[in-house]
């Protein structure tokens, strides 16, 4: 058992010294000692997440255990310990570890949340038969728990979401019954505790062969409010594509010759356990939830301007092989959950293969339509796809689904190819059929390909648990003889990220105004940094190119090293106007009439700085404005 030294009453809110984690500590009457331990430092994984749970043996010591629970992703367990501590300090060594003090905080502000966190650990991998109970869990009481398997021992951390209360669980498992004592910690606002006794079970329709992913309660005294839990597991993505680059033009033939003006069309499909409550209805034809299809494009009032789109990109016309481009935020950023699917075990291969992501690009030469069609079509895909490709996984699943006679090996095959193999087919199909079906416009020969490729929830729980990204490169040459490629990234996180910390770029997109800039002059970008300052400059490059009424231009500003968000100061817009770029060669002048600026940080999660922010702004004459940036992003 560890070992606590007390002086004075284990109540309230500590801090530990050594990593700045926030600790809530209960002491009730009997001298029951509990508290839950959380690192803070984290931007999308906790390195930690503790609970002790113990008893006040004389006036200046408390026994119990110290456990690591799926929270963070440490899994230590200790035991057997001896802690001494000071007057309203409290100090333990881990071995391995080393020593640890919790003192009272020097402000009256939590750092911790109640959002909720993917699973930071298992106890054991992915191949195995059987599955504990340590994971994370969905109550029916509105609440996330924490749970923590080891051997016949049981702990957890529970917590609403929305503060209400938070508890520790200590108890055993025997068969399929796990009993124990529950106590709520100060981190809520609830001071309950009590005796729990619940039943271990599986979900309809595999509840006989995947068992362990619903627990029921069976009694509790003190006025616990759960009483069923659903073992889950989520990540947090952020997919974002970075840079076009113009391999070989396919606009080689026509008026437009030796040019190509590049038009893409983001879809985004998650198909998973926040779009299935149950496994019943993947294969429902009732009235079913549907996947979620979404594209940032036309949800960005950018992505819905104008009436004759020739591009979203750019635009500068006639871009020439080895060109590379930008593809701006609003065209291509999109964050979501990821959730597994209930009924299954969360870190079976079953759970970890099924691909709930399926980022879709469809690309085109010179989109020449209006946007009202572009716009028709995309109403048509929201409307249309979720449904389609739904009917595919139902068609897919309902046999084997609706049978109770099915072989298990046989159930477990056919669910992977229903979510797998027949989840992307369907996605591919019905999206291709919306979009390519109702926007007439697109000449045949300017679809440069399409893109639909499927993350599964495994490779993104990894890539968060490794802190890295995956790159994603696409290839679209289906006009010849075009080439284009385009390169992204998708990364995950366990928890919400903090809209602070370090940037390594910025990105800078404007709208003009009723008035074009012409020819050779120069809109330079400088970021003002506390202590320094990095540019980033855009410049149109051949006669006859320029900034259209009315059009949408990209800059990237490389921020090396990495900035932290709080020392950025502002950003300039530098104009330097060429003599006689004029109409006709007189003096140019331009209009600014609104500006959007995002940070990414190394594994290209967005900050929003400044939102689409209107500015009216002439520029007329050689001039500076300057534009001041928030310390803090959205």
């Amino acid at each position: 058992m560890s070992v606590l030294t007390v002086g004075g009453k284990m109540e309230g809110r500590f801090t530990e010294r050594e990593t700045g984690a926030e600790y809530h500590v209960r002491e009730l009457s009997d001298g029951t000692v509990v508290w839950v331990g959380e690192d803070v430092s984290g931007t999308g994984i906790k390195n930690f997440t503790n609970i002790f749970f113990g008893r006040r043996v004389s006036a200046t010591e408390a026994r119990g255990d110290f456990i690591d629970i799926p929270k963070g992703r440490s899994n230590g367990l200790f035991t057997n310990l001896r802690i001494h501590f000071g007057a309203d300090e409290l100090n333990f060594t881990l071995p391995g570890i080393g020593e640890r003090t919790l003192t009272r905080p020097e402000t009256d502000f939590p750092v911790t949340n109640f959002l909720e966190w993917g699973a930071g650990f298992y106890d054991e991998p992915p191949t195995s038969d059987t599955f504990s109970l340590t994971g994370v869990w969905q109550c029916n009481d509105g609440g996330i728990y924490y749970i923590r398997q080891f051997g016949t021992r049981v702990a957890w951390f529970g917590e609403h979401l929305r503060g209400e209360w938070s508890n520790v669980f200590l108890g055993e498992v025997s068969d399929s019954r796990l009993s124990g004592r529950w106590v709520d910690v100060p981190k809520g606002r609830a001071s309950g505790s009590g005796e729990i006794r619940l039943e271990v079970k599986g979900i309809v329709p595999v509840a006989t062969r995947i068992p362990g992913t619903r627990l029921e309660r069976v009694n509790a005294t003190g006025g616990f409010g759960g009483s069923e839990w659903i073992k889950t597991d989520s990540v947090r993505v952020a997919f974002r594509l970075r840079d076009l680059r113009i391999v070989r033009n396919a606009d080689v033939g026509g008026i437009n010759v030796g040019g190509d003006e590049p038009y893409l069309m983001p879809v985004y499909v998650t198909v998973g356990g926040n779009q299935y409550r149950n496994l019943f209805q993947l294969s429902s034809a009732a009235r079913p939830p549907r996947p979620s299809v979404v594209s940032p494009l036309f949800q960005h009032p950018w992505g819905r301007h104008g009436e004759w789109p020739k591009n979203n990109l750019t635009w500068q016309e006639d871009l020439a092989p080895g060109t590379v481009i930008p593809v701006p935020d609003y065209v291509s950023y999109f964050e979501t959950e990821l959730r597994t699917l209930p009924g299954l075990q969360p870190n079976s291969s079953l759970g970890r293969d099924t691909p709930v992501f399926v980022p879709g690009i469809i690309a085109l030469e010179e989109a020449s339509t209006r946007h009202q069609d572009i716009q028709a079509g995309y109403q048509a895909l929201l409307q249309n796809s979720s449904r389609l490709i739904h009917n595919e996984i139902a068609r897919a699943s309902r046999e084997f689904l609706g049978s109770g006679t099915v072989d298990f090996d046989a159930l477990i095959e056919a669910l992977r190819i229903a979510l797998g193999e027949v989840t992307i087919s369907a996605i591919r199909a019905s999206a291709l059929s919306d979009f390519f079906g109702i926007i007439g416009g697109f000449d045949p020969d300017k679809n440069m390909g399409s893109s639909f490729r499927g993350f599964s929830f495994g490779m993104l729980k990894d890539a968060a648990l490794r802190g890295t990204s995956i790159p994603v490169n696409i290839l679209f040459n289906e006009t010849r003889p075009g080439e284009w490629r385009v390169s992204g990234t998708i990364s995950g996180s366990l928890g919400p990220f903090r809209r602070s910390g370090t940037v390594t770029e910025l990105e800078v997109t404007f709208e003009t105004g009723n008035d074009d800039k012409r020819r050779g002059s120069t809109v330079e970008i400088v970021v003002n940094i506390v202590g320094s300052s990095t540019r980033g400059s855009f410049r149109a490059r051949v006669r006859g190119q320029r900034f259209a009424d009315h059009s949408f231009h990209t800059i990237r500003v490389p921020l090396t090293p990495a900035v932290t968000l709080g020392n950025l100061r502002n950003l300039q817009i530098i104009w330097t106007r060429d003599p006689g770029g004029g109409w006709p060669e007189n003096p140019d002048s331009w209009d600014l009439r609104a500006i959007r600026v995002v940070a990414f940080d190394q594994l290209g999660r967005r900050h929003t700085l400044l939102r689409d922010q209107l500015q009216d702004q002439k520029f007329d004459a050689n001039r500076t404005l300057t534009i001041p940036l928030p310390r803090v992003s959205s």
